[in-house]
């Protein structure tokens, strides 16, 4: 049988049959097709398992690849007449790959398996069918040589929208945008949205999930982070639908991602405590930088990867924590209030002009945020936290002055207004 470094082919055993039909969930992990429901597939992937392993080595043949002496995959056979070729060809009805021995040529093997098992038998080619939503298996296949001889096509009848309701929520959810997108009954709002169009919701989504921590309104979180999640999901379909990439795509590499910058947990490696895992975290983060900027035959820099859309506050720490990684940073914090007093003097001068220049008075105002942001980090307080808070204590204290003042603010003046504001001071520290 066809060999690999550490990975073996052979025919199923009697023995095999908990390891085959174990992996029978593994074919509903891509959303099917709308009117198939996920359920249906793991059953009836199930079932033609059992049917498999019980005609192996009559009408079917079942392969199982080894990687180190373990059962890895698994590859189900048939001879199969057609209407359309003069020779029976090998039909490739099932082939899966047990989780954790994915993206070591597993698959591959046992493809290559298949091929070499027809030529055996004689018979000219080996045929599959698959969805055309799993794009990460016809990417498989098409590496392997398989190329598309007959496509079914399906056609939705409009006014019959499929019945979502048994599917997992996550299936539903890449299913219902599907159909929001689709030029065929879709939503004409949702087909025409772009990248573009869609970031200024991702990011109002993204604050609104950390309005509802602040408030600490774990129920407003759950709908709000299921907002966010909608986000992420019609990003990917956009993609999807560009063939850039799709949903599974981005789990995967995020998944990729975790597992690499957590040696210790998935590699064995062992870390003192929590920091000394931030310090490896970052090293890694570092070493990644780096790769890019040389694949993309740039100048690595300290700097690299603080996205230039983040909210200025949050980028002008990142900035300053990664210049103080090189040790550019001050030691104490008594030379921030230095600096801070420097940089309000340069406004003041600025604003002392005898015609002060609008764009200088932004500039130094700049200064003394950046600065402003700086000690924020040096004491350990999140700004953007911090001015929310801020935000939100002059909202309440604000509402409180317009319910004291009988006859609205406006017709008061600062005085009177400076008067009512240290009452709901007052009020909101006796309640």
């Amino acid at each position: 049988m066809v060999m690999q470094p550490n990975i073996r082919i052979r025919p199923a055993r009697p023995n095999d049959q908990n390891f085959v039909l174990s992996l029978a969930p593994r074919f509903a992990d891509i959303p099917p097709p709308a009117l198939v429901a996920t359920d249906s597939i793991k059953a009836g992937s199930h079932r033609f398992l059992v049917e498999a392993m019980e005609e192996h080595g009559r009408a079917a043949t079942v392969l199982i690849a080894e990687r180190d002496g373990e059962p890895a995959g698994v590859a189900v056979l048939w001879v199969q007449p057609t209407a359309h070729a003069r020779l029976p060809v090998a039909y490739l009805s099932d082939l899966a790959v047990a989780s954790h021995h994915e993206g070591v040529g597993v698959a591959r093997a046992l493809i290559d398996a298949c091929k070499a098992w027809a030529h055996q038998k004689g018979l000219p080619q080996v045929n599959l069918r698959v969805f055309a939503s799993n794009r990460r298996a016809r990417r498989l296949y098409g590496a392997a040589g398989f190329t598309p001889e007959t496509v079914e096509m399906v056609a939705s009848v409009q006014g019959s929208a499929p019945d979502l309701s048994s599917l997992p929520p996550l299936d539903r959810l890449l299913r219902i945008m599907a159909t929001l997108r689709s030029p065929d009954g879709g939503c004409p709002w949702d087909r025409e949205q772009t990248f573009a169009t869609i970031a200024p919701y991702t990011i109002e989504e993204a604050y609104e999930v950390a309005e509802a921590i602040a408030e600490g309104d774990m129920s407003a979180l759950r709908d709000e982070l299921g907002d966010l999640l909608l986000q992420v999901v019609f990003h990917a379909r956009m993609a999807e639908e560009e063939g850039l990439f799709d949903f599974e795509d981005v789990a995967a590499t995020i998944a990729d991602k975790m597992i690499r910058r957590h040696p210790n947990v998935f590699a064995g490696r062992a870390v003192a405590d929590a920091a000394a895992q931030t310090r490896a975290w970052e090293a890694i983060k570092a070493a990644e930088r780096t790769a890019k900027a040389a694949k993309a035959g740039s100048v690595p820099s300290a700097l690299d990867g603080v996205g230039v859309a983040l909210p200025a506050l949050t980028r002008a720490v990142k900035l300053q924590a990664r210049a103080a990684r090189v040790g550019f940073d001050w030691t104490t914090v008594p030379p921030i209030f230095d600096k801070l007093d420097e940089e309000v003097a340069e406004l003041k001068a600025e604003l002392a002009e005898p015609t002060p220049d609008p764009t200088r008075i932004a500039e130094e105002m700049g200064d003394v945020l950046f600065v402003i942001a700086n000690l924020a980090r040096r004491l350990g307080v999140d700004p953007e936290a911090a001015l929310r808070a801020g935000n939100a204590k002059f909202e309440r204290r604000f509402r409180m002055m317009e319910s004291l003042a009988e006859a609205g603010l406006d017709g008061l003046d600062l005085d009177a207004q400076e008067a009512l504001w240290q009452r709901a001071k007052a009020l909101e520290t006796e309640g």
